[in-house]
């Protein structure tokens, strides 16, 4: 019988804490009746550029999953935690870009002061196949500091899941078997936060949220997260980041 190692952990877990913030949105809508109430929905946001404004101060691009928006929003809000129990800062966040078909959504936001500026996450080029370790971090349902974590699992496939229990739109049901499953643990509120490479500590992919219990490669049954893999994505992606710099950036106009 031999005992299989978990790999060391290349990336900076603080570094991944720092980079992954709770994400909320409060959406207005009216009643039949004429009153109006408002629909929230909450999540995590992951940073993957930061520029230096004309005045100096820093502003940063952020990746999440374009449900956690709830219905078309503009703005969201970001929460920035110094994990001591003191409240945290929030930053108003302008939706930049929405991808309803693969669930992806960009967000630009100015840093609350310097403390909660943090280094991006580089993307991985390293293709994920079935077995590869991989790290999830999000903010489960809290924004108060309290909700963050980070864990381990392996990349699963997802080409023959169940998404009876998981998506009721057209698009994102036949975007999930082209994702990466995995089969650690992933809260309600996960969904826009980091898949992390294990060996090389770079952002794998975006949370898109969780499966009902699946049958895994092992036989056993149980909970898989869903993965966006930006591998294939890079190139869009970094059309947005160079729009960004030029647009916000210190020379922009």
């Amino acid at each position: 019988m031999t005992t299989e190692t978990f790999p060391s952990f290349k990336g900076d877990p603080n570094a991944i804490r720092r980079a992954v913030v709770p994400l909320t949105v409060m959406t207005p809508r009216k009643l039949e009746n004429g009153n109006e109430v408002c629909d929230h929905t909450c999540g995590s946001a992951t940073l993957i550029d930061v520029v230096k404004v004309a005045n100096g101060a820093l502003v940063g691009l952020w990746l999440t999953a374009a449900h956690c928006l709830g219905n078309d929003a503009e703005w969201a809000t970001l929460a920035f935690c110094d994990f001591d129990g003191r409240a945290p800062r929030l930053s108003a966040a302008r939706v930049a870009g929405v991808d309803k078909v693969s669930d992806l959504a960009a967000l630009i936001a100015s840093f609350p002061s310097e403390r909660d500026v943090a280094r991006p996450l580089e993307i991985s080029t390293r293709p994920i196949r079935r077995g590869t370790w991989i790290y999830r971090a999000g903010w489960g349902a809290s924004a108060k500091g309290d909700g963050f974590t980070i864990a381990s699992g392996r990349a699963v496939e997802l080409e023959r899941v169940d998404l009876s229990r998981f998506a009721t739109n057209s698009a994102l049901r036949a975007i999930i078997p082209k994702c990466v499953g995995f089969d650690g643990a992933t809260r309600p509120g996960d969904s826009g936060g980091a898949f992390v490479d294990a060996e090389t500590g770079e952002l794998i992919g975006i949370a898109l949220g969780r499966l009902g219990e699946q049958t895994l490669d092992s036989g056993l049954s149980s909970p898989v997260g869903v993965c966006l893999e930006l591998r294939e994505r890079a190139a869009k992606i970094d059309e947005m980041k160079i729009w960004f710099r030029e647009f916000y950036g210190e020379g922009a106009k």
